[in-house]
């Protein structure tokens, strides 16, 4: 017989697969992969990395807007990363890996593709008038993120763009789920027509035992396209 949390467990993985997507031409909607990331400091970090995914990989993303991103339990992101001392930024640029201190795998950042840590630094990932000073546990709403230099156009990868990186401790009681909801705007590349998307997941967050057992059956808890 099913256990109240088996039951809320499943329900929260039937709403992760019901998220629907208002895609023009090429993308697809978001997509998602969760894992529990152990620190080596006796910490372990929910993370969810979220992508823009696509039909092919002749697409680039220009921006990601209109962003609505939230948690069941109200709660904020974690950072890790340079800017710690003013509450850490949601700037990739900022998310480098110095060991015993800075580790992007436990920072919570925006990006448009290219990379973090030893990446850090070539970053072109910028955040728009609405994130704010861009620090800070939460995302506004309405708040995006862009590609800073579009004539070095961040394509699709085996059909994916990684566009987020969220980080949450697996001590928070009552994390269930977050949302993930945001417009997408995307071409072919310099000079090309610029096309639009959006897309909403609900992201189930299971207990790390759960999702550890899921991991252990080869069936990482994740909505993948691609």
């Amino acid at each position: 017989m099913k256990t109240g949390n088996s039951i809320k467990f499943a329900a929260l993985l039937a709403l992760a697969g019901s998220a629907h997507a208002m895609a023009g031409s090429g993308f697809t909607g978001f997509s998602y992969d969760v894992d529990v990331y152990a620190d080596g400091f006796g910490g372990d970090w929910y993370t969810v990395d979220v992508y823009a995914d696509f039909t092919d990989d002749s697409w680039a993303v220009l921006n990601v807007f209109n962003a609505d991103i939230t948690t069941n339990d109200g709660g904020g992101f974690h950072h890790n990363d340079l800017a710690d001392a003013s509450g850490g930024s949601w700037k990739p640029s900022f998310s480098f890996d110095i060991a015993g201190i800075y580790d992007p795998n436990r920072d919570s950042y925006v990006t448009i593709g290219y990379g973090v840590g030893a990446a850090a630094a070539l970053n072109q990932t910028a955040l728009d008038p609405g994130f704010g000073p861009g620090s800070g546990g939460y995302i506004p709403e309405n708040a995006g993120w862009f590609n800073l230099t579009p004539g070095d156009p961040q394509y699709a990868s085996g059909g994916s763009l990684k566009v987020a990186h969220f980080v949450m401790s697996v001590d928070r009681t009552g994390l269930d789920f977050m949302t993930f909801t945001a417009d997408l705007g995307y071409n072919t590349g310099p000079g090309s027509e610029v096309n639009f998307g959006a897309d909403s997941q609900i992201i189930a967050i299971p207990a790390p035992g759960a999702l550890a057992l899921l991991g252990l059956g080869g069936l990482a808890v994740r909505r993948r396209r691609n």
